[in-house]
């Protein structure tokens, strides 16, 4: 139902060695979904290392993992500890270089392995006051009970040293933000949000934790929605999915084109990656 990439199966590693970009998709996405990302940033040298979070990825998406946002920052340390031992021969990749991204939950992901915290309380009062946002209404419809969340991991601080410069897309669960912790957070952040017009949505704002962060930047792209990072869907996707009840996410009504907003990010995401990582 989406466009999807050209690959090369079994590619022999470029000589040298490689600087590391690690991607955390957004809630019920995948890996392969970030192709056209990761294509880009592969012809200017970097190594993406995208994950498939269990229990919330597509096809294995389950409400009461999704809430378990731990596990999927283990999940990007697992690969950084993969990365300083890679097992493709001929790759060398240089884990003095590494920048972690992700796009919604995925960009949430990325921000606290670099050591951002959330609150469960903070969390509850946000789905209090949007109960039909998508990650509330989903959960709740799916049976989570919010209050049997464990609060002592939820609001823990997952800060992995070996993440150099941090990327967040669209990046849920910024009004659960502990703000203390996003000042804490001195290595270089780039946080991006889609603006659709009538504004950046309350539930994925981060203009208020970026302000914080000594040596972030924050922009927002106008005349984009938050499904505008996903590839661009094939004729058979916009029929199905556009007739399917759900969210449309193959539609860009009244905004720009996705291929567009696509390369938007890409001219914004490569000088910051070759600013910060050597």
């Amino acid at each position: 139902m989406f466009y999807g990439h050209y690959v090369r199966p079994n590619a022999q590693p470029k000589s040298g060695t490689h600087p590391v970009v690690v991607f955390s998709h957004g809630s019920g996405g995948n890996a392969l979904q970030v192709g056209w990302l990761a294509e880009a940033l592969a012809e200017k040298g970097y190594v993406v290392l995208a994950a498939n979070h269990p229990g919330t990825t597509s096809r294995d998406s389950l409400p009461e993992k999704t809430v378990m946002i731990w596990e999927r920052v283990n999940d990007l340390s697992a690969i950084l500890n993969w990365a300083e031992t890679p097992t493709i021969a001929g790759l060398s990749l240089h884990t003095e270089n590494i920048s972690v991204a992700g796009f919604s939950l995925g960009g949430h992901s990325a921000l606290a392995i670099s050591g951002l915290q959330v609150s469960k309380a903070n969390f509850i009062e946000d789905c209090d006051r949007n109960p039909d946002i998508w990650d509330c209404g989903w959960l709740a419809r799916g049976g989570v009970d919010f209050f049997k969340i464990n609060a002592d991991l939820y609001d823990a601080r997952y800060l992995d040293g070996r993440v150099g410069a941090t990327i967040a897309i669209d990046p849920a669960l910024a009004p659960a933000a502990i703000i203390e912790s996003a000042a804490s957070i001195s290595h270089p952040v780039m946080v991006i949000n889609f603006e659709p017009h009538y504004g950046v949505p309350e539930a994925l704002d981060a203009a208020r934790i970026t302000e914080v962060m000594p040596n972030a930047r924050y922009m927002a792209i106008p005349q984009s929605w938050h499904f505008s990072f996903l590839p661009e869907c094939s004729l058979f996707g916009k029929i199905v999915i556009g007739f399917g009840g759900e969210e449309n996410i193959c539609s860009d009504w009244m905004l720009r084109d996705r291929n567009d907003v696509h390369q938007a990010l890409i001219n914004q995401i490569v000088p910051f990656l070759v600013e910060n990582l050597k």
